[in-house]
């Protein structure tokens, strides 16, 4: 009798080791996928070779607007910024200056120099060094047009 609890014991710790050999396999596989992140538009589908995903956020100062856009690669974020107002239906306004274009209005709010609001352009969380003819996307960027004081 007491054979056959020792042998139940064993059995126990034998399954008890398994399952937990077992989840640590599942964590560590987890875990390793966890780490590379590929970047998967809302649609789902992964881009063509020759195209990227990047992210649009707008904010007016009022409202806040995001989209997830699929571009070409070798688009500019003024390209992507007129693509987008066509494809997502909204207001955009651009003038041309000495220095380029200038993004005068998005979604009907217009630069107010009297008051010292612009339009800024942000690329990463970092303000752009270049005007927007002139910076390159690559793909997961996340491109911000901020209105509001400079």
């Amino acid at each position: 009798m007491r054979e056959t609890q020792n042998n139940n014991k064993t059995k126990k710790i034998k399954y008890i080791a398994f399952f937990l050999a077992l989840a640590a396999v599942i964590f560590g596989i987890w875990f390793y996928l966890g780490l590379k992140t590929i970047n998967v538009p809302s649609d789902g589908l992964l881009p063509p070779t020759d195209q990227i995903v990047v992210t649009l956020k707008i904010d007016t100062g009022q409202k806040s607007y995001q989209y997830q856009e699929r571009i070409n690669k070798d688009t500019n974020v003024l390209d992507l910024l007129k693509g987008a107002s066509q494809k997502e239906g909204f207001d955009l306004n651009i003038k041309d200056s000495s220095m380029g274009a200038f993004i005068d209005g998005i979604y009907g709010v217009k630069s107010d120099a009297s008051a010292n609001k612009f339009w800024t352009l942000w690329v990463n969380g970092k303000v752009a060094n270049v005007g927007a003819s002139q910076y390159k996307l690559a793909d997961g960027d996340v491109v911000e047009w901020v209105y509001g004081s400079m």
